[in-house]
């Protein structure tokens, strides 16, 4: 594991951020794309029942929201239907 970059996907604030919400806030692509590769979802609620999307729209992050539109599309292709 040297060199590894590890990340526990499964910790979240006490708003229920992610580190997906964190890093679609603050417009960190790779780190989101890090994220998914390891199996991370991109898709998940805070306590407000904001997804990483609304985030990134909310904070004019438009590379992160355009890459988030095409992973939610691009999933649901794949599991037959659209969200």
């Amino acid at each position: 594991m040297t060199g590894e970059l590890l990340i526990s996907l499964l910790i979240h604030s006490s708003f229920g951020l992610t580190g997906g919400h964190l890093a679609a806030m603050r417009g960190h692509l790779r780190l989101l794309q890090l994220i998914e590769s390891r199996g991370g979802l991109l898709d998940l609620r805070d306590k407000q029942g904001r997804r990483p999307l609304e985030i990134a729209e909310a904070n004019r992050q438009t590379a992160v929201a355009n890459y988030l539109k095409s992973e939610m599309y691009l999933n649901s292709v794949q599991v037959g239907f659209l969200r």
